[in-house]
C-alpha cells in the first residue's frame, strides 16, 4: 500500500496539493555478481500501476487482481480493494475513492418501501446498503404515500442511519 498510494495521491489531491513525483526506483534482482544488501539499509524498491479514467473493468482486473468485492447496480459498479473503491458507469471507470464504504441503514414509516439511489432501485426498507463515498439522491417511495427524498454527501467508512416518515 505504501508504494500504491503516493502514486493515487497526484490523481486524487489538487493539483500542487500532492507529493512531488518522484520517479520510480527500477526493481531488479541481484545477479550472482553482486550479492543482495542486507543489513545496510532498507531497500527501496516502486511499482508503478498505471489506471486512467475510462479504463473497463477488466483492464482494472488484470492490472490489480481480483477485487475483495464486487457491486453492481444498473449500470454502475463498484470494485473494493483493501485500499479503495473504484467506481465505474457503464463499464468505465469514473472515480477512485481510498477508504472503507459507508454503511447506510434506510428504515420507514410504512415498512416495505422501495429505495431508489440515483433513480434505480436498491432494496426496500428496512434495508442496509454498502456505499462507496460520494454524492447520492436516495428516495423511499411507497404507493398511497408522499415520496421521501434526500440528497447526501456519503464519507467513505461512514454510517448513516437514514429514517423515511412518509405522509400520504
Amino acid at each position: 500500500m505504501s508504494r500504491i498510494y503516493p502514486e493515487l495521491d497526484e490523481w486524487l489531491l489538487p493539483e500542487g496539493a500532492g507529493i512531488a513525483a518522484v520517479p520510480p526506483a527500477t526493481t531488479r534482482a541481484a545477479t550472482p555478481a553482486e550479492p543482495a544488501q542486507t543489513g545496510a539499509g532498507p531497500q527501496t524498491s516502486s511499482v508503478v500501476i498505471e489506471i486512467d479514467l475510462g479504463m473497463s473493468r477488466n483492464q482494472i482486473v488484470s492490472k490489480l487482481g481480483q477485487p475483495l468485492r464486487e457491486i453492481v447496480h444498473g449500470n454502475r459498479r463498484w470494485l473494493e480493494y483493501p485500499w479503495m473503491t473504484i467506481a465505474f458507469d457503464a463499464d468505465a471507470l469514473t472515480s477512485i475513492s481510498n477508504g472503507a464504504p459507508a454503511t447506510v441503514k434506510i428504515t420507514s414509516e410504512p415498512e416495505g418501501a422501495d429505495i431508489q439511489i440515483d433513480g434505480r432501485f436498491a432494496g426496500t426498507t428496512p434495508s442496509t446498503l454498502s456505499l462507496p463515498a460520494g454524492s447520492y439522491k436516495i428516495q423511499v417511495r411507497q404507493p398511497g404515500f408522499q415520496d421521501w427524498q434526500r440528497e447526501l454527501q456519503i464519507y467513505a467508512g461512514s454510517e448513516i442511519n437514514l429514517h423515511a416518515v412518509m405522509s400520504k
